[in-house]
């Protein structure tokens, strides 16, 4: 059944489509997520970081949305969770969760306003279909400190098209990060019409350096 979230399957790099697209889709997104489209990646992606830094770590949820990661995140015990979006009316459902220390509205594809050495630990889950180039993981191996850990979710599809092993190949060529872990391929949005079992979903945790 198609519905009036095609878009999904298609991802737009524009930052103010984006943000429109999830301002419109904010009141509906965690019963469309989770209940419609069969949507774990929050909770892999929790577990994944639970098992590389300790519980005491402070850790950015980067491209937060309403808050689903952050859920996940202080179920798995991460006590201190700081969240930062493109979309203001994602970030006010967010901050109903009660789960952030703090929300700060950013565009992902300018650098963030966040000083060096920030965070222990960073998440991207359910972001990268919507970033080009590389200027985004230059700004989080800035903002997390050397030693801190990274989680990033990115389609299969899209890891292949973009070449994202190259992109990561790079990063660590340059001395920024080493790969620690690359998952299997995981479902991502079975429910969805464009997704099902097609188009799943992988896991990547690196270390900055």
């Amino acid at each position: 059944m198609r519905d009036k979230y095609d878009w999904a399957g298609k991802p737009s790099t524009d930052s103010a489509a984006v943000m429109q697209q999830y301002d419109e889709m904010a009141p509906t997104y965690d019963a469309t997520l989770l209940q419609d489209w069969g949507y774990r990646a929050p909770a892999v992606a929790a577990d994944l970081l639970a098992r590389h830094v300790g519980l005491n770590s402070t850790v950015l949820d980067v491209g937060c949305g309403t808050g689903l990661t952050g859920g996940e995140l202080k179920r798995v015990g991460f006590a201190t969770v700081h969240g930062t979006d493109i979309s203001q009316p994602s970030l006010e459902a967010a901050a109903n969760k009660r789960v952030y220390e703090s929300l700060v509205r950013a565009n992902l594809m300018e650098p963030l306003p966040f000083a060096d050495d920030s965070f222990d630990a960073a998440l991207c889950v359910g972001v990268l279909s919507y970033i080009t180039g590389d200027g985004l993981f230059r700004e989080l191996c800035r903002i997390v400190r050397a030693g801190g850990v990274l989680v990033l979710s990115h389609r299969t599809d899209l890891v292949v098209q973009r070449e994202f092993g190259k992109l990561l190949a790079q990063l660590a060529a340059e001395g920024l990060w080493r790969s620690v872990e690359t998952s299997t391929n995981l479902p991502y949005l079975p429910g969805h019409p464009d997704f099902g079992t097609q188009i799943e979903v992988q896991f990547f945790i690196l270390k900055v350096l």
